[in-house]
């Protein structure tokens, strides 16, 4: 286990980022100068409480101008060290209009646990034309920490896959209501 950055202070967030997510007081994040996937530097998430309830994100969000009409892939490193309940990348394409949601990924039938060593994931969603912003990050959940470096944003062709949340996909797209007598399984 690596050793958490300095517990006597408050770490500082990484200048363009900023914490927030369902309970995001009860986590903080940081710069760690003792570890990196690449350079000397990357950020963290850990908690901010002994026992931290729901999730923090580590995020920013950026304008779509350049990428309308194309399929973007952000690719990062992660690394976790004791994730008890569940770390995530994600990425959330809005459009006009508050909690107005085009597409989105937060690794919901992939999410990371335990401890892995440094590993790369990907996250491939569509930029519609009437897109506003992109907003994006990682997120933790219960005890644990994670570690980020290296985040990065390319567009790709339309031969390589979205991978759109599968229960956001059909929550948002559906065109007529489901299982309403509840005999559906998962």
């Amino acid at each position: 286990m690596s050793a958490k950055p300095d517990q006597l202070t408050r770490p500082k967030i990484p200048r363009g980022w900023y914490m927030a997510g369902s309970e995001p007081t009860h986590y903080e994040a940081g710069i760690d100068s003792n570890i990196a996937h690449s350079g000397s530097r990357c950020a963290f998430v850990q908690p901010a409480v002994d026992e931290p309830q729901g999730f923090g994100t580590l995020m920013q969000c950026f304008a779509t101008q350049k990428h309308l009409g194309k399929r973007l892939r952000m690719s990062l490193w992660i690394k976790t060290d004791s994730v008890r309940d569940w770390a995530a990348a994600w990425v959330r394409v809005d459009g006009e209009g508050r909690g107005k949601m085009l597409a989105f990924d937060n690794m919901c039938n992939r999410r990371i646990s335990g401890t892995i060593d440094w590993k790369k994931y990907e996250i491939v969603l569509d930029i519609p034309i009437g897109s506003t912003n992109i907003c994006f990050g990682v997120m933790l959940s219960g005890s644990g920490m994670l570690w980020v470096d290296d985040v990065q944003f390319d567009e790709v062709d339309q031969d390589t896959p979205v991978t759109d949340c599968p229960c956001m996909v059909d929550k948002e797209k559906r065109s007529e209501p489901r299982n309403l007598n509840f005999e559906e399984d998962d």
